[in-house]
């Protein structure tokens, strides 16, 4: 009996361990959502490209694509999970996917005016509770640049598209 009554005790505060430990936080700071609507000159930027720079160089940097209609949600850790509360540098790239290719991008159509932290003008704020972030940019367009003539394949225009 005192045998049953010993691994009993034993037992018992190993499980309570466990059980508090499975239970814990996962020790990832906590998110709170953002999501906005990024546009230049007016027009949705679809498929832009939206990174939040923390002050802290080790935290993470969320990141959010723009839809279609320019909308976005932003990730840390997870899906559309948000950013964690603090002050962040806005970054921006536009690009389009190049020759069709989803995985090659051409070249960024702000031309890089929003995509480096000590020289954007873009700011934003995380509380608590869901953040909207409204990006309204005018930017001069970059526009692609052109195909040398000697690398353009026969018979065509050196900016036409490819077949």
């Amino acid at each position: 009996m005192f045998r049953k009554f010993a691994v009993r005790i034993v037992t018992a505060p190993i499980l309570a361990s466990l059980f508090a430990i499975g239970c814990g936080s996962s020790g990832k700071t906590p998110t709170y959502p953002v999501k906005g609507q990024i546009t230049v000159n007016g027009e949705p930027a679809a498929h832009a490209r939206v990174v939040l720079v923390p002050s802290d160089p080790n935290a993470p940097k969320p990141v959010g694509f723009a839809k279609d209609d320019g909308s976005f949600e932003v990730s840390t850790f997870g899906n559309n999970d948000g950013a964690p509360k603090g002050d962040y540098k806005v970054l921006v790239e536009w690009r389009e996917p190049k020759d069709g290719n989803p995985r090659e991008r051409g070249v960024d159509k702000l031309g890089g005016k929003f995509m480096v932290a000590d020289k954007t003008p873009l700011t934003a704020t995380v509380t608590t509770g869901i953040n909207e972030l409204p990006l309204e940019l005018s930017a001069v367009l970059a526009k692609p640049k052109p195909v040398p003539a000697s690398k353009a394949k026969a018979g065509k225009p050196a900016n036409a598209p490819r077949s």
